[in-house]
Formats: C-alpha cells, sequence, structure tokens
C-alpha cells in the first residue's frame, strides 16, 4: 500500500512539473509594462542546447553568457507615442524611447489574437495590409497557424513595398530554467519570412525563432534566432539569442537624450569622400555596403565584430560616376538603416 501511494504521489508531482500551459492575451504586454532583455555573446551560442521539441522537456538557459547591455522595451497607449504620423487601430505600441525620432511598433491585442500593425520612425510609416498576427487564442501545445499579407510604406524616407509571411507552431511544453527562475513553458516556433524592395534594391530575410513562453512574464523568457539574409544578392547566414532579465512596470516615462545615430556628411559629397556617422546597440559583425541606382556594387567593407557604441566611417567614391548611391548598414545580416549619398 505505501509503495502505491509513494507511486501515485510521484505521478502527481512529475505531471505538476510538467504542467501544460495555456497562453492568452492577459500573457500579452499591457501598457505600463517595461521588458528588460539581453543578448548572448556570440562566442556563448554554441554552448547553448536549445533541446528538442514535444511534450514534458526540460530546457536550461541558467548558464548562458550575456554582454551585459541589457535593453528596455516600454508598452505604452496609441496615445503617449508622440508621433506625426500614428497607426490607426492599435491598441498598444512599444518603443525603446520616448522621442519624435524613436522607432515605435503598433499591436492589436484582442481577445483571439495579438498582431502587428506597423511601425513608424520620425515622419516614416511602414504598416501591413493585414494585422500580422503573433498568437492567435487560446494558444496551446500543437496550436498552429499561418499567414501572409502586403507591406507597404517608407523607411527612412524610401518607399517600401513587399510581402510577410509567418508560419507559428506551439511545438512543445515543460519546464524552462533561466537566472529568473524554473517556470512551466510553452515553446513557440515562428518562421518569419519578409521580402522587400527598398530604394533600387531587394532584401530578403529569413528567421526562424524559437521563443519560451510562461505565464509569469508578458515576453518570452528566453527567444533563439537562426536567419538568413539575401542583400541584393550577398547572402548571410547568422544566430543570435535573447533572454529576458527583468519585467517592471514604468514610473516614469521613457526617455533617452539622445537618439540613434545614422547620418551621412558632407552630403553631397566632397572631393568623392563623405562620412558615415552611426551607434550601435549591441555587439556583431558590421558590414558598408554602397550600391548605385542599378543595385549593383560600389563597395563593400566589412568594419569588424563591432561593440556597442558610436563609430565615424569615411565613406570614398572617388572613381565612381556622379549619381545618387545608397549607403547601407548591417549587423549580423540584419538591416540597420539607409541613408541615400548623393556625388556631384
Amino acid at each position: 500500500m505505501k509503495h502505491f501511494l509513494l507511486a501515485s504521489m510521484l505521478v502527481l508531482i512529475q505531471s505538476a512539473l510538467f504542467a501544460q500551459i495555456t497562453l492568452t492575451s492577459a500573457d500579452m504586454p499591457s501598457a505600463g509594462a517595461v521588458i528588460y532583455t539581453d543578448y548572448l555573446l556570440t562566442d556563448s551560442l554554441d554552448n547553448i542546447n536549445i533541446g528538442s521539441a514535444g511534450a514534458n522537456q526540460n530546457w536550461n538557459f541558467s548558464n548562458a553568457v550575456l554582454a551585459g547591455f541589457p535593453d528596455p522595451i516600454f508598452y505604452i497607449t496609441p496615445a503617449e507615442a508622440p508621433q506625426p504620423n500614428p497607426i490607426a487601430g492599435a491598441d498598444l505600441v512599444a518603443t525603446f524611447e520616448l522621442s519624435d525620432s524613436s522607432d515605435y511598433e503598433y499591436f492589436k491585442k484582442t481577445s483571439s489574437l495579438f498582431a502587428t500593425l506597423g511601425a513608424t520612425t520620425g515622419g516614416d510609416k511602414t504598416t501591413f495590409g493585414q494585422p500580422l498576427k503573433r498568437f492567435e487564442f487560446p494558444a496551446t501545445y500543437l496550436s498552429t497557424f499561418n499567414q501572409s499579407t502586403t507591406v507597404a510604406g517608407s523607411f527612412d524616407g524610401i518607399s517600401v513595398t513587399g510581402t510577410a509571411k509567418t508560419a507559428v507552431k506551439v511545438d512543445g511544453y515543460g519546464n524552462v530554467t533561466t537566472d529568473l527562475g524554473t517556470f512551466p513553458c510553452l515553446r513557440v516556433q515562428r518562421i518569419n519570412e519578409l521580402s522587400l524592395t527598398v530604394f533600387f534594391f531587394t532584401v530578403l530575410q529569413r528567421d526562424t525563432t524559437l521563443e519560451w513562453w510562461t505565464n509569469s512574464y508578458d515576453a518570452p523568457v528566453f527567444s533563439y534566432i537562426k536567419g538568413y539574409a539575401d542583400f541584393a544578392g550577398d547572402e548571410e547566414y547568422y544566430t543570435e539569442a535573447t533572454i529576458l532579465t527583468q519585467q517592471t512596470v514604468a514610473v516614469a516615462d521613457p526617455k533617452s537624450p539622445n537618439a540613434p545615430i545614422l547620418e551621412l556628411y558632407p552630403n553631397p559629397a566632397v572631393a568623392g569622400q563623405s562620412n558615415l556617422r552611426f551607434e550601435l546597440s549591441k555587439s556583431g559583425k558590421t558590414e558598408l555596403t554602397v550600391l548605385d541606382v542599378q543595385g549593383k556594387l560600389v563597395r563593400q567593407e566589412f568594419l569588424g565584430n563591432l561593440t556597442p557604441g558610436e563609430y565615424t566611417q569615411v565613406i570614398d567614391l572617388n572613381g565612381a560616376n556622379n549619381g545618387t548611391y545608397a549607403v547601407v548598414l548591417r549587423q549580423e545580416g540584419r538591416l540597420i538603416g539607409v541613408r541615400k549619398l548623393v556625388k556631384n
């Protein structure tokens, strides 16, 4: 009898340890939340075991080696975003800082879905033809959905058109462990593809992301991304991971004394030369590319594995024809920004 009771207790304990949770709209961010995440050092990614899909899994990321530069994301109401060109129909907005020049991502949040409507930066705005869904609720083990929609707007004052596709599956459940603790979780797999025509070149970005969500926080406690980018025929693969370090409630407006820097001077170039001044918020392999109006490569320079900070890079167009060029900055395959440069 004792053995039977002990065995029953062990079964109950095991069931509790691997309780299958359900995500609802209440588990998504709300206005006032502040989410802090940090990047894993590139050298440590090879030592991360992302585990397997399926039921009753254990994932342990407590040994993650972090960059030590946690970034906050502030969630605010649409009325709090000081944008001259907001996106209608949004229930929630995310930003790194509350300023006219900052990036703002607009969300639709209902009892049945959590979706992205688009984003704004200064006077630029890019929107999806339909809200691009991040979740359908309730979300539980083996939940799936697929979606394809159009993208249109402007980026750095340049017209942008294209398509966005997403395929989402809750492919596992179990326990996840980070420095925040151990929690029952769902693992969500996202395959996102973004194909854009920007200025006179094309960008294709395809990310496969794994996210570990609990009911204890309004963001995944761990995210692992394997990506592919095709930039005007230049292909690149990359891997990155982020971890949730803290969730708080805003006690003041999210403000920063300086907006992110990405500027060319002089422009037009003088004696065939200009300078690109830029600021990076994280570490990674950074690349500078210059394209002509036919989308042909004029200059490409690998700037190295740069750390967060401010930089200035000389752009030499001596020998190139007079005209308009696109100066493109990328880090780990991802587009940081585009600026037009004129050579007279």
